[in-house]
């Protein structure tokens, strides 16, 4: 007796059942007319649970990545401005406030006493562009960064007399304005001053103060300044920095007035202008200061 063994194949989720099972041998190339049935074999199906599906692998949240990468970048960079601007903190623009309420050189004078602690420097020049009367004007500036907390007062005295300026006799008006800021200063030598001078003794007193600086100095009359209203100060060139000579030091011009038409004075100074040339050229050769286009 032969024995064949049958494999069957049960569906995923088949519930349990029983079944029967016959087998028929048929002759190789008479199947239809000689065959045999085996006896019938009794079997029993059990139930097969579906296997659950496997899960796949959980995907890497990059996105999470990336957002706390930007998070870090954005925090960061919001706390390296805030740093940076705690330390350099932007400057703010110098501001410049015109004093024009303050009329009189009195009031002036008495501005800057009060105002005394929180100035500087203080800078008086003539201003041949405003009016000898009621012409003169002053400005404080607050202080540029890096330069501490000090204000600068710049004063202009008016010494214009022609077109619509009222007339008057220049050195009068100008020179008691000029020494009541000079007796300032004096009195508060912790501020530094600089104020226009104009008789040869200021000049080359003014000079002295600054020798170190001065390589060379220029003499000139100056036919458009009135007599007894010179004056010196730094030779600037066209593009706003003063000139030095070949040893790297600054060139100075002292301009001696020589106008002698009204409203200036009317007697001739021409000797007392040879003398200021003269005052001065001895100055700079004590000093070993070059002289300039000095006149004859």
């Amino acid at each position: 007796m032969a024995t064949v063994t049958v494999m069957i194949s049960v569906p995923l989720g088949e519930v349990a059942r029983n079944g029967v099972l016959s087998l028929r041998a048929a002759l190789d190339g008479d199947e239809d007319n000689d065959v045999t049935d085996s006896r019938p074999v009794a079997f029993s199906v059990g139930s097969v649970a579906a296997a659950a599906p496997v899960p796949r692998p959980a995907r890497f949240p990059w996105w999470m990545l990336v957002a706390g990468a930007a998070v870090v970048l954005v925090v960061g960079g919001l706390t390296a401005l805030t740093v940076w601007s705690g330390r350099h903190p932007p400057p703010p623009p110098a501001q410049e406030e015109d004093l024009t309420g303050l009329v009189s050189t009195q009031q002036k004078i008495e501005y800057l006493e009060r105002r005394k602690g929180e100035i500087g420097a203080l800078t008086v020049t003539v201003d041949p562009s405003s009016c000898i009367v009621r012409g003169d004007w002053i400005r404080r500036k607050a202080s540029a960064p890096g330069e501490g907390d000090k204000a600068t007062i710049s004063a202009g005295v008016g010494s214009k007399v022609d077109g619509d300026c009222p007339r008057a006799e220049p050195r009068g008006e100008i020179h008691p304005k000029l020494q009541a800021y000079r007796t300032w200063a004096a009195r508060n030598p912790d501020i530094y001053a600089s104020i226009q001078p104009f008789t040869i003794e200021e000049i080359i007193e003014f000079l002295e103060r600054r020798f170190n600086e001065i390589g060379s100095l220029k003499l000139h009359y100056d036919e458009n300044v009135c007599y007894g209203l010179d004056k010196v100060e730094p030779e600037v060139r066209d593009d706003g920095t003063i000139a030095s000579d070949s040893t790297g030091k600054q060139i100075y011009v002292a301009l001696i007035g020589t106008r002698l038409d009204s409203p200036c004075q009317s007697d001739d100074p021409r000797n007392e202008r040879r003398q200021k040339i003269r005052d001065l050229s001895r100055w700079a050769d004590s000093r070993d200061i070059t002289t300039l286009d000095r006149p004859e």
